[in-house]
This record gives structure tokens, C-alpha cells and sequence, in this order.
């Protein structure tokens, strides 16, 4: 269409340089060292020109450059283009006071300066000054180009020709350069280091209290690419500033930032968590840690498992159900592990927002006369009979000791003695209850009527939330009861809601099999990170 516009008016025609005496009309144009050295130079200029105007949205992402999510990182690439435009005028003008040689070397000193203090600097710095090559960049084409056609007589339009020619730099140069960052990584391919010559990680974790696992993560690398990881018993440690230090004295990974999902309420930066005897607060931890307390996170535990659900991969779950999964409908989370959690998401118009919640602690409510006869029989033990009494691992040895007790289901003694001596006793209830050998009736009722509790109160969550985007079990229980959990007592426990049965055999449910807490706290630390840099940034342009 351009072709055809500019064909249709009639352009005026430029004379060209008459033969001076002496010269010879075979002359080529390829015997003038000025043009053949302007070629090459127009060809790496265009493709340097292009080449970083390409991955500037990618190298602001970088949280040690910016941390910029990829519309605000876009945003501010216009900067670098804008640039290379004014460049192109001011360069024209800059012509009739410099010499073409001083303003090309002047311009080339300038842009090589820069690029190496964005190279050298890091952060916003860094950031500034990458984009402040757009403008001396550009002022070198035409600089190239006077250099280049000077004294070519006749031959000048010839020599525009080649030169022109050359930006086909500008189309294979970046893919050079995405070749070698795919290979090696977006820093070689910038050549960018930070001032310690590593690039500082978030530190995440997950504590439980049964087990606290801690990890290293990159922003290129994601919240499902540890670094670095190691489990740890809790109860072992004083304290989560104990683990951390430990960890760390391990690893040679630097850290600038961290993420914990904590078992409890969060509120003001500090939680008392639940199952064990800790106070954690972000102060505490950025202090011990040597940290700045804007970049200390802590988050819910079931917060960070629901954090963890919009970037679950197919390995990571299990469908129990298939069900009819709503677009951008709300989904309910559900953990037994040492204690219950329960979380939910909802959609805000252009993502999934994770909620915590403190729901384990509701009250218990049955739903057969077997259940009601457990909750008669935990009255009696305790003021206050909540579903994780009855819906954990600190549960299942309740509900293994009321079938006992109660209804008088024989306990076998080799059962009981590994139970007095476990940990976790309810690990033992679970192996005995699946093995292939030394199955107990009295575990497999027990597990059974786990299901059962579970099934019921994940439906009671998936109604409050309307779960029509599905239910996710998570915990370390979850994925030693598997086999119990995709048997048909889940679904018809879960479908016992009366004229809501339909809606719920609807409802995909899945069952999580990876370090979902993890990967949560992970993907908060470092999208958090990247919209705390996004933040100062805007407010630096704005003021």
C-alpha cells in the first residue's frame, strides 16, 4: 500500500554530481573503503539499535533492574523509541556545527558509557540509562551516513542504495541475540552482573507444624525452580530466624528479599502460629536476616497454597472429580495437614485473588449418627469441638481413639504399640490402614471416617465460595490418603447436600500432590517484589 501511495505522485527528479576531470566512468563503488566501512557500520548499528530496543521490556522485568511487569515495562520503552526519533533530528542539525567524524566518535563514547553503567549500576539506574542510549544511537546514522557518501560523485546514490540495505542488521542481529539469551540466559545476553557480580534470590518457605521447608528462587527461574531447598523437622528449632540462618550459612546463593506462608492469622507483620510455639514477625526477621522490612513477606499459609493454584501444573494435581469446571468461577482450598486450613479465590476481572481464612477453627458439625456420636464423645475432652479436631493429623488418632473406645472396634497391639512410640501417630493410622500388609480394621474405619469429615466440610466450603472453578485438596494428608480420597465415600459425602446435590457432583475437585505452599509464598515474593520496584518507579516518573 505504501508502494503504491508513493508511486502515485510524481517525485522530483535529483541530478547527480557530474564526473569531475580525470575521472574514470567505470569507477565501482566497491573501491571506496568510506562506504564498504559505513555498510558494516550502519548494519551493527541499526542491529545493536534494535537488538536492545527488543529485550528492554524483558531486562526491566529483571527484579535486580526494575522488577517491571511486562504492560509498565512496556510503558517505559516508548522512552528509548521517543528517543531514537529525536535523535534522528537533532543528529541532522548537530551536522552543520560538528564535524561527522567528532560527532560520530563524540555520540559512540557516550552510548558506550551508558550502556556499560547500566551494565555496571543495576536498579532504576540502570534502567535510566539504557534507555538514554536511544538518543545517542540514533544520532550516529546520520553521522554514518555523511561519512560514508562523501566524495562518492555520481556514485552517491549507488552508495545511499548499499547503505540503505544494511539496516537488515536490525532484523538479524536480535535474533542472534535471543539466540544466545535462550541459551545462556537474558543476563549473558546483556552482559549485565549486579554490583556483587550475583544476582540476589528470594528466599521462600512453607511452616508446618510437623515439617518447615525453605528454598531459594530466581525471578527467571520461577516459583517452581528451587535453587536451593531443605526440610527441616520444626519442632527441632526455636525459632523460624534459627532455620533461615541455618540455611543460609549453607548455601552461597545471595538474598534480598523473603516470603514465609505461616501457619495462622496474619496481622501487622507478626503471627502466632498454630501447633507450634512461635511468635514470627517480619521486623524480627529482617533484622536477624539483614534485610530491609519492605522486603520481608509473611502470608497465610492457605493463602499461599491458593497462591499456588492459578500456576499449578497437570503433574501437580490429581482429579478425584472431573466435573464442569465455570470459567473465572470462585474455588475453595482445603488443606489437612498437622492442623485444617481453608482459603478460597476469586476472580477480579482480570485474575484470581487469594483470601485466607481461619475456617479449620469453625465448629464441628456432623452429618451422620456416627458423627454425632464423635462429637458427644469430644465434648467431653474439650470446651470447644472444631473441625480440625476432627479433620487433621492431629485428628485422625481422635477419631482412631473413638472407634476404639466407643464402638469398640478390637485395636490391634502391634498397631498400638507403633502408635505409642510414633512422631506422628497419624501416619501410622494411615500405613495400616492402605498397606499391603498388616491391615487393621480399626485404621481403615478410622481413615474411612476421615474421608467422610473431609468430603463434607470441602462441600461446605465449595457452597459458601460457590466453588464453580473447583475444589483443591492440599496437605501432607492429602497425599497419603489418596487412594481412600478416589474411592466412591469422597463424592457421595460430598454430594450429601440435599437439593444442592446436583450442583456439587458438578464441581471439579483435585487433589494437589506437589509443595503448593511453597511454590504460593514463592510466586508472592517475587510478584510482590517486582510491584513494590513497579511502584517506586511510577512514582519517580510521576513526581
Amino acid at each position: 500500500m505504501l508502494a503504491v501511495l508513493i508511486g502515485s505522485f510524481r517525485l522530483p527528479k535529483i541530478a547527480t554530481a557530474a564526473y569531475r576531470a580525470g575521472e574514470k566512468l567505470n569507477d565501482s563503488i566497491w573501491r571506496h573503503p568510506n562506504l564498504l566501512l559505513g555498510a558494516i557500520g550502519i548494519f551493527a548499528y541499526v542491529g545493536a539499535e534494535v537488538s536492545v530496543g527488543s529485550f528492554l521490556v524483558n531486562y526491566f522485568g529483571l527484579p535486580e533492574i526494575a522488577g517491571l511487569s511486562p504492560k509498565t515495562a512496556a510503558g517505559f520503552v516508548s522512552f528509548y523509541w521517543g528517543g531514537a526519533m529525536i535523535g534522528r533530528f537533532l543528529g541532522a542539525g548537530l551536522l552543520r556545527r560538528f564535524k561527522p567524524g567528532s560527532l560520530l566518535a563524540l555520540c559512540a563514547i557516550f552510548a558506550a558509557a551508558l550502556v556499560t553503567a547500566s551494565m555496571l549500576l543495576g536498579g532504576h539506574t540502570a534502567m535510566w540509562t539504557i534507555l538514554a542510549v536511544g538518543v545517542f544511537n540514533s544520532i550516529m546514522f546520520p553521522t554514518i551516513f555523511s561519512l560514508s557518501v562523501a566524495e562518492l560523485g555520481p556514485l552517491t546514490g549507488n552508495g545511499s542504495g548499499i547503505l540503505n540495505m544494511a539496516i537488515v542488521g536490525g532484523a538479524i542481529l536480535p535474533v542472534i541475540q535471543g539466540s544466545i539469551a535462550d541459551h545462556v540466559g537474558l543476563h549473558h545476553a546483556f552482559a549485565f552482573r549486579d554490583r556483587n557480580g550475583e544476582t540476589a534470590m528470594l528466599i521462600a518457605g512453607d511452616i508446618g507444624g510437623t515439617k518447615t521447608e525453605l528454598a531459594i528462587f530466581s525471578n527467571e527461574g520461577g516459583p517452581h525452580a528451587s535453587l536451593a531447598q531443605v526440610k527441616v523437622h520444626s519442632a527441632d528449632y526455636p525459632s523460624l530466624e534459627v532455620i533461615v540462618k541455618e540455611f543460609l550459612a549453607k548455601v552461597t546463593n545471595p538474598v534480598d528479599r523473603a516470603c514465609f506462608a505461616v501457619p495462622g492469622p496474619v496481622i501487622g507483620g507478626r503471627v502466632k502460629t498454630t501447633n507450634l510455639p512461635w511468635m514470627i514477625e517480619d521486623r524480627s526477621l529482617a533484622r536477624e536476616l539483614n534485610l530491609n522490612l519492605k522486603s520481608v513477606y509473611l502470608i497465610n499459609d492457605l493463602e499461599a497454597v491458593a497462591r499456588a493454584v492459578p500456576i499449578l501444573r497437570p503433574s501437580d494435581v490429581i482429579t478425584i472429580n472431573q466435573g464442569e469446571v465455570v470459567p473465572r468461577g470462585a474455588i475453595a482450598v482445603i488443606a489437612p495437614g498437622t492442623g485444617l486450613g481453608e482459603s478460597f479465590l476469586t476472580w477480579d476481572g482480570s485474575r484470581y485473588l487469594a483470601h485466607s481464612s481461619e475456617g479449620g477453627h469453625a465448629d464441628f458439625a456432623p452429618t451422620d449418627n456416627r458423627q454425632i456420636g464423635l462429637l458427644e464423645y469430644l465434648f467431653k475432652r474439650f470446651d470447644h469441638v472444631s473441625v480440625e479436631h476432627v479433620c487433621s493429623g492431629i485428628g485422625i488418632p481422635l477419631l482412631y481413639e473413638y472407634l476404639r473406645d466407643v464402638e469398640g472396634i478390637p485395636e490391634s497391639p502391634e498397631v498400638a504399640s507403633r502408635i505409642a512410640s510414633a512422631s506422628d501417630p497419624s501416619f501410622v493410622i494411615i500405613n495400616h490402614a492402605f498397606g499391603p500388609t498388616d491391615l487393621s480394621k480399626l485404621c481403615t474405619e478410622t481413615i474411612d471416617l476421615f474421608v467422610s469429615i473431609l468430603a463434607a466440610e470441602a462441600a461446605n466450603l465449595a457452597l459458601k465460595v460457590l466453588a464453580t472453578g473447583g475444589a483443591y485438596l492440599a496437605g501432607g494428608v492429602v497425599v497419603h490418603t489418596l487412594d481412600a480420597l478416589r474411592g466412591p465415600g469422597f463424592m457421595q459425602s460430598f454430594k450429601r447436600k440435599g437439593r444442592f446435590a446436583e450442583l456439587m457432583a458438578r464441581i471439579p475437585i483435585h487433589a494437589v500432590v506437589s509443595q503448593a505452599a511453597l511454590a504460593g509464598a514463592a510466586a508472592y515474593g517475587l510478584e510482590n517484589d517486582a510491584q513494590h520496584f513497579e511502584s517506586q518507579l511510577i512514582s519517580q516518573v510521576h513526581a
